[in-house]
């Protein structure tokens, strides 16, 4: 009783609260959004309208008490009503993160990102944007994998979405966003500056992740196959975000066991690629020679676009264990300003996941 007499709370700010009455509240998340339902006070105490008037910003009950606003003699049934409201996400206690006061009251997710582990592949220019965001949104713990190091400061401070101290000629990728993300917010940030090509140094890296993201600027065939790999070989889930000129290829979201692998989505990708499949073969070829290797730029409001979603996939997938990528891709074209799906079928005989595949047909 004295914990909720002096406990600080607000109302929700996820959720918005309107009064139909002082004795009926009818939440919303969003005009059109599914969480929506109706809270009555059958005993008619207008208890209802006056607890949550008094706490649209952050109060107690003993401040509405010392206001007047509740009489002494309904101090019991507005602290039984405060914990109903506290219980059913309508008020948020003082202390509790925003973040997953949304997520339990609007996704009513049953994990804690707090709990969360993700291992993420690429510190440039994408995967700085996504790990920044994964930080605001207190993941448990990130740890950065790369080999690169920053060539020109001048480019580097335009697409780096980094204090300039940070973005030096020389300065490791790795280090430079560490040392950023490390200054705010619960998150245990790391990093190794080793080549995310290494099977070895990912099989160590990925062993304890609950979930895996690979941020490439542009397109690398040769490192999503690797990933691709090693994921298998250690059943962990895992993202693909991918830049390649001027569109986004964000997903899908690989779960080794239930869905598509990334080598039958590159199949699927290629033969989908109609007319102009043998200039796609070629640029696919020079994407994958040593001696063509070049840095392909995209502008940081599309790689600040592929971020968002990105995030928020991650989001989904930790906290409910479900994502609206799963064995699916986002294909975002920011030159037609087109965004289109790309379902990923699994293939029978597929020769990067079929050896991890529980059974098989016999005649398959």
């Amino acid at each position: 009783m004295n914990d909720t007499l002096e406990a600080q709370y607000r109302v929700n700010p996820h959720l918005r609260v309107i009064f139909t009455s002082d004795d009926e509240i009818l939440i919303k998340h969003g005009a059109r959004s599914p969480t929506s339902r109706i809270v009555r006070d059958d005993g008619r105490t207008r208890l209802l309208g006056t607890v949550l008037r008094g706490l649209q910003s952050h109060g107690s009950l003993a401040a509405l008490l010392e206001r007047r606003l509740i009489p002494a003699d309904q101090q019991q049934s507005a602290s039984e009503l405060i914990e109903y409201l506290h219980q059913e996400q309508v008020l948020q206690r003082a202390g509790e993160d925003v973040v997953q006061t949304y997520l339990s009251s609007v996704v009513r997710a049953p994990s804690r990102l707090t709990d969360a582990r993700v291992v993420q592949v690429g510190a440039g220019y994408l995967g700085s944007r996504i790990a920044e965001e994964l930080v605001r949104l207190q993941i448990g713990e990130l740890t950065l994998l790369d080999d690169r190091s920053m060539q020109s400061a001048e480019l580097d401070r335009r697409f780096f979405q980094l204090p300039p101290r940070l973005v030096q000629t020389g300065r490791s990728y790795v280090g430079s966003v560490v040392e950023h993300l490390q200054q705010g917010g619960d998150t245990r940030v790391l990093g190794q500056h080793v080549s995310v090509l290494d099977k070895d140094a990912l099989r160590a890296a990925l062993a304890s992740a609950h979930l895996v993201v690979v941020a490439a600027e542009s397109m690398s065939l040769r490192l999503m196959h690797t990933v691709n790999e090693v994921a298998l070989e250690l059943r962990k889930p895992w993202l693909a975000v991918q830049m390649d000129g001027s569109e986004a290829f964000v997903g899908p979201l690989f779960v080794p066991g239930e869905s598509a692998c990334y080598n039958e989505f590159q199949l699927q990708h290629e033969a989908s690629s109609g007319a102009v499949k043998d200039e796609y073969l070629t640029y696919k070829e020079a994407l994958n020679s040593p001696e063509l290797r070049f840095e392909h730029l995209s502008l940081p409001p599309f790689v600040q676009t592929a971020c968002g979603f990105a995030a928020t996939a991650v989001m989904r997938f930790l906290s409910t264990g479900m994502c609206f990528l799963l064995g699916r891709c986002l294909r975002i074209d920011f030159e037609r300003l087109s965004v289109d799906t790309e379902e990923v079928l699994r293939l029978p005989r597929c020769p990067a996941c079929s050896p991890y595949k529980p059974y098989r047909h016999t005649y398959l």
